[in-house]
Formats: structure tokens, C-alpha cells, sequence
């Protein structure tokens, strides 16, 4: 089920890792950091960074945090 932003406008659920990388964005950690602790690789992370900031239609982190916030995706 997507999220509802307007009408006609709705955001591509995003998986259960994407999910879980979001909600670490919030942390103070670098991506090298972050991927570690996730035990990914850090250009597997970008790739999953890559595809939150598409299906969230933002272009960095801090826009991805924002944007999970307003649509109460428990970040």
C-alpha cells in the first residue's frame, strides 16, 4: 500500500530494508558508519539511499528525514 500525499500523487512503498535505512538516516552516523552497521557494503547502501530519495522524491538525506516525518514513517 502506498502512502497518500494529494490526490493522484502517491509514493512507491519502500522495502523492508529501504525502511530500516531511513529510520538509521536519523543517526549522526557517515555512510561508511552506517553500512557497517547495517553490515552492507557502503556502495550497497548508496544504491539503497539512491532508491529512498527516488521513491521519496527528494535529493538528499536531510530531505529524505523531512519528508519521513510528514508522512509519518517513523523516522
Amino acid at each position: 500500500m502506498a502512502n497518500e500525499l494529494m490526490p493522484g500523487y502517491e509514493i512507491e512503498k519502500l522495502t523492508k530494508r529501504e525502511s530500516q535505512i531511513l529510520v538509521s538516516l536519523n543517526s549522526d552516523l557517515n555512510n561508511k558508519e552506517l553500512a557497517k552497521s547495517l553490515c552492507v557494503s557502503e556502495g550497497t547502501l548508496k544504491w539503497h539511499l539512491h532508491n529512498i530519495y527516488g521513491k521519496l522524491g527528494v535529493r538528499n538525506r536531510v530531505g529524505a528525514i523531512k519528508k519521513a516525518e510528514v508522512l509519518e514513517l517513523s523516522c
